[in-house]
């Protein structure tokens, strides 16, 4: 578990929030429904063994066998950037007699240049 790993709530009855890690501590509110996601602040085991979680809001403890880690978001694709805007030119004006053409790799950007500047 790492502090601010976001859980959600998995058990049918919801999810009862205590002020200490002990189950006989006092209930926050009333239970998180079904679905409700939290972000845990820390976690601890009590005294028989129960493994707890911290969450932030509501401030409390609940436990392990009701919640279910959210899977971290999945990293975007990298974008196939547009040659225009790689070499810092904007759109071409509609209606340009040249229509955009593929850009070859680096070197050959290079070689076009080297060749036009003589």
């Amino acid at each position: 578990m790492r502090q601010g790993q976001v859980y959600r709530v998995r058990a049918k009855n919801g999810a009862i929030v205590r002020k200490g890690v002990e189950l006989d501590s006092d209930v926050v509110g009333e239970p998180l429904a079904v679905g409700t996601e939290i972000s845990v602040e820390d976690a601890s085991t009590n005294s028989r063994g129960v493994e707890r979680l911290r969450i932030k809001q509501p401030s409390g403890w609940v436990s392990r066998k009701v919640v279910e880690a959210m899977a971290a978001p999945a990293a975007a694709a990298p974008r196939k950037s547009d040659p225009r805007t790689e070499l810092g030119l904007g759109p071409m004006p509609p209606g340009h007699p040249c229509p955009p053409q593929p850009i070859g790799a680096l070197s050959d950007r290079r070689n076009v240049a080297t060749m036009a500047m003589g």
